[in-house]
Order: C-alpha cells, then sequence, then structure tokens
C-alpha cells in the first residue's frame, strides 16, 4: 500500500531517457522528471541554449542540419498551411518559404552566413519584406551574425530537444496551431525530407 512503500525512493526514467531518484509518495503526486519540466518552462525568448540535450548519432550530417526547414515543411503540410518555397515572385528575390495566408517569410542558415556580400543582401532581402508588410523569421545558429531588421531566431546545437523548442516558438510568431513534437515525429519527418528530396531531384533531371 502507498503507506507502506510511499517513503521508498526508486529510479525513475522518463521517455527522453532522464533517470531520477524520487520517493514514490512523490510520483504518486505527479512529480516526473524535472529536466523535462525545466523544458518545458523555457521563457519565450528569440535565442534558444544548450543546455538540453537528446542526441541525433542515428540521423546523417545532412538531414542533421535541414531539420529545421524538414519540420517547418512537415508540420506545415500537416496543418494544411499552403506555403511557397524558394519565390521570387513576392519581393524580386527568392524567398525560401513564403506563407501568403500569415504574410511571412522564413530564411534558414545558410554556411557562408558570415560573409559580406551575403550578410548584405540578406539585408535587404529582410528590407523588402519590411517594405511589402511581410514578416521576416531567420532561423540561425547562433555563432552567424544576427541581422538587425528582422526576426532572429537563434539557436545552439542540434539535439532533438532543441530543434522543438525552436519549431514551436517558429509556430507560435505565425500563430499557427500545430501539434508539433519533433521527439515523438522525427522519424515521419525525415521519411518526408528524403520524399520531397527525391520527387525535386527528379523534377531538376526530368
Amino acid at each position: 500500500t502507498m503507506g507502506e512503500f510511499g517513503n521508498h525512493t526508486a529510479i525513475w526514467r522518463c521517455r527522453l531517457g532522464h533517470e531520477w531518484k524520487a520517493r514514490i509518495a512523490d510520483r504518486s503526486k505527479g512529480h516526473g522528471c524535472k529536466k523535462c519540466a525545466d523544458i518545458a518552462a523555457t521563457k519565450p525568448e528569440n535565442h534558444i541554449p544548450s543546455k538540453p540535450r537528446v542526441p541525433l548519432r542515428n540521423f546523417s550530417y545532412t538531414f542533421m542540419r535541414q531539420i529545421p526547414r524538414a519540420s517547418i515543411l512537415y508540420y506545415l503540410d500537416k496543418a494544411g498551411e499552403e506555403y511557397r518555397l524558394n519565390d521570387d515572385s513576392i519581393i524580386g528575390i527568392p524567398i525560401k518559404l513564403y506563407l501568403p495566408g500569415k504574410a511571412t517569410a522564413i530564411e534558414f542558415y545558410k554556411p557562408h552566413g558570415n560573409r559580406g556580400i551575403y550578410y548584405t543582401e540578406e539585408w535587404v532581402k529582410n528590407d523588402l519584406c519590411r517594405r511589402n508588410h511581410i514578416t521576416m523569421i531567420r532561423l540561425l545558429e547562433k555563432k552567424y551574425k544576427a541581422f538587425d531588421n528582422c526576426i532572429c531566431l537563434t539557436y545552439e546545437g542540434y539535439s532533438l530537444e532543441i530543434m522543438d523548442i525552436l519549431i514551436k516558438k517558429t509556430f507560435s510568431m505565425m500563430h499557427i496551431e500545430a501539434e508539433t513534437d519533433i521527439i515523438r515525429d522525427i522519424f515521419d519527418i525525415e521519411d518526408a525530407w528524403k520524399q520531397k528530396k527525391t520527387k525535386r531531384e527528379k523534377d531538376n533531371t526530368g
């Protein structure tokens, strides 16, 4: 009974593999994993720190770098949101991802992001979006130079927890209701990304 075993301490494990010691009585009151609770309590800010860690050892380096883009497209498809890829008809310069229903543009990480010419070109893109009443959101690794004329969501590392927080913040800023859970959906996200990549390659060779 609870009275007999309530004060006994046991080792518990959550779905992310975090382990902790707690009394059975405390667990019966709903007290769960402190690490997960800390992640859930993360305040809405524009920088996502590198503390949480769920390793991506099961995924290729190429896909790992594409997780922000692949995840957003996956959840936009599930939400039935219209979007356009690499569209240059809006401001005269290609936008990586544009949502006409939300008047929102999204740009992702680029490996040459600190080069002066690139930065100037992208700054102009931000400004053109602003002049056309389009909200520009950029997802950038913290090591790259942020922009002063758009929303920059910066992050450190590529753990699933960090990516999950990043995508939740992005959808919140777009005011799109979507049940995003990268930790749960990562393999489906990877499959969808591979299918889109295969289709794009066929279209380019066809």
